[in-house]
């Protein structure tokens, strides 16, 4: 008997698992939720029933109460008459002498059942566990009077001991608690990890918020103490026009920063086509060389013929372009620029090598965060807005620098990417 209540407990506890698995772990909605909770305690409450222990009176005993409840409890009232319809028709269909004394229970224990479960949520995971164990404690007393009623009064003596109900009574109360207890672990869990993501995302907020203040407010201080200054007569004419030059440029790069931030903040879709990833390189190249050379920076390249990527080309020109200027931004006293690209496996890499400066391993880790820079007047936009291209493509960015002896950048591009994709 002890074994098969067993294999009822281990059934209630597998189900608790699936659903930590396909609702807990997936972030489903609510209604999904109720329909999730409700098929899955169907089909536990049917499983109970069909593994039940038999008496030698035909009647069974099961842990079908618990399915039952943690339907009320969890998926409310939708949940709870789906189940219980689910029951009594089951139990209408394995028949038997006990569906009429099983129906008489579950109508004199509902309730007590709704008046529990109406205010379940409210209550502390101790409170609610105090309050499944001692449903499931009242509901069984019940089976046992009643069972103990119809055996005295038909048979005259009951062929359950005290000890058998002492069991079954234990086995529905444990299992209950564990059920209850696990099912409140696994939704804090899931509360912590939301509260966690959402902490995260402000914080990101707030840094990027006081990065962009702080790189708008410092040209707007200049301009402001240049307006300041020409508000003055006594200024000669040739320094007016110094100082309206520096204030052009300043608005030029707050406009220039601003522009940077939207092109990453507002990803939209773009019709794509099928192109060279070696005509597109040599196209970049093209447009950096004359940056290169006025920095006495060589660019050679290696690339792999047929190497085709469907995407919007702009974008990964633009990304190409970006990194090419930071590698020849980064020889300072000029050097080499090498361009790979070749297929490896399931992808299509692009390497991007420079004889630089090279960066520290925590200058890697702060790399495509949001105005953090290694170059003096550098935002960092450009490097980001890089990284959210290829991430658009779902596509991934390597990157390996050691200090003073270069860095190497690797894009993986998806050799089997779709017609359309999501790009900054």
């Amino acid at each position: 008997m002890i074994q098969i209540l067993l294999l009822n407990t281990l059934i209630i506890l597998v189900s608790t698992f699936f659903y930590q698995f396909f609702w807990l772990d997936k972030r489903r909605t609510p209604a999904t939720n109720h329909l999730l909770i409700s098929f899955l305690a169907s089909v536990t409450l049917v499983l109970c029933l069909t593994f039940p222990f038999r008496s030698q009176s035909g009647y069974i005993y099961d842990l079908r109460i618990i399915p039952l409840l943690i339907s009320f409890f969890y998926g409310g009232y939708r949940s709870f008459l789906v189940v219980s319809a689910v029951y009594l028709a089951y139990r209408f269909y394995l028949g038997g002498v006990g569906f009429y004394s099983s129906t008489f229970i579950f109508i004199l224990m509902l309730p007590i059942t709704v008046n529990i479960a109406l205010s379940y949520k409210k209550r502390t995971r101790k409170q609610k566990m105090m309050s499944g164990m001692a449903l499931v404690f009242i509901w069984y007393l019940f089976v046992m009077a009643i069972k103990l009623y119809r055996d005295m009064i038909i048979v005259g003596s009951s062929e359950l001991t005290i000890s058998f109900w002492a069991s079954i009574i234990l086995i529905n109360v444990i299992t209950m608690w564990m059920t209850i207890y696990w099912i409140e672990g696994m939704i804090e869990k899931h509360k912590m990890a939301i509260e966690v993501q959402r902490g995260e995302k402000m914080s990101a907020m707030n840094q990027l918020a006081a990065a962009l203040a702080h790189e708008v407010r410092n040209p707007l201080t200049a301009v402001h103490g240049f307006i300041q200054l020409l508000l003055k007569d006594e200024i000669p004419e040739e320094r007016r026009n110094e100082y309206l030059q520096i204030m052009l440029h300043e608005c030029n790069q707050v406009q220039a920063v601003i522009t940077e931030y939207l092109s990453w903040a507002k990803p939209q879709m773009e019709e794509t086509c099928q192109f060279d990833i070696g005509q597109l390189i040599d196209q970049s190249i093209h447009i950096t060389t004359p940056y290169a050379q006025s920095n006495n920076v060589e660019i050679r390249s290696t690339i792999e013929p047929s190497l085709s990527f469907t995407s919007n080309p702009c974008k990964i020109k633009q990304c190409l372009i970006n990194m090419m200027k930071n590698g020849i931004e980064a020889m300072k006293i000029g050097g080499l620029l090498q361009v790979n690209a070749r297929k490896m496996d399931d992808y299509l890499v692009i390497e991007i090598i420079d004889t630089g400066v090279g960066m520290t391993q925590a200058e890697l880790n702060r790399l495509g965060m949001p105005f953090y820079s290694t170059k003096e007047k550098g935002t960092g936009l450009g490097t980001m807005i890089s990284y959210r291209i290829i991430e658009g493509v779902n596509g991934k960015i390597n990157v390996k620098s050691e200090k003073g002896k270069g860095t190497c950048f690797t894009i993986f591009l998806p050799a089997d990417s779709s017609s359309t994709r999501l790009t900054s």
